[in-house]
């Protein structure tokens, strides 16, 4: 019935089923423990799942450009992902400011942070994504590059590590 009133592609989505599982680990969790949802999961969900998740973690300009269209509050972005390029961090930055928070992936991201910080003189929060040994993050002599250096930027405030451990792992 749904395909005949709709046409297809169709996607069904158990919204309620969704909520109780967001509660389940709201229950079984730490008080203190944050959810974040990962939008490359399902951006059909995004609007939703800001309004039962603490974060929504947006690794594309793609991404990035659902969340400003559906207008999800920028408190509770983070924007993740190493496939920014400057353009793209820069592009990212000038539309949300410091209101989100951001992973920094590399030395030269982190240089790119510093230099939008610096010209702008405004404040942004990022966490060093540590890597596991993947492709994702930076290895932990350039995170602690990063922070020793940290001083020479007043404006990038330094908020913790992000660590990435890896996916489809049994």
């Amino acid at each position: 019935y749904g395909i005949m009133k709709y046409g297809t592609p169709l996607y069904v989505f158990h919204v309620d089923e969704m909520k109780e599982l967001v509660e389940l680990f709201r229950r079984e969790l730490p008080e203190r423990t944050g959810i974040c949802f990962a939008m490359k999961a399902n951006p059909f969900l995004v609007r939703q799942m800001s309004a039962l998740t603490d974060r929504i973690e947006v690794c594309s300009v793609g991404e990035f450009e659902i969340c400003r269209e559906l207008g999800i509050c920028p408190e509770k972005i983070l924007i993740s992902g190493v496939l920014k390029v400057k353009k793209e961090i820069y592009e990212i930055l000038n539309y949300y400011r410091g209101t989100c928070a951001y992973t920094v992936e590399s030395w030269d991201q982190y240089q790119t942070f510093v230099e939008w910080c610096n010209t702008n003189r405004e404040p942004v929060r990022v966490y060093l994504r540590l890597t596991s040994g993947n492709q994702f993050g930076a290895d932990e002599k350039t995170i602690q590059k990063m922070i020793s250096v940290r001083k020479m930027c007043p404006f990038l405030k330094i908020q913790g590590i992000h660590y990435f451990s890896g996916t489809q792992k049994k």
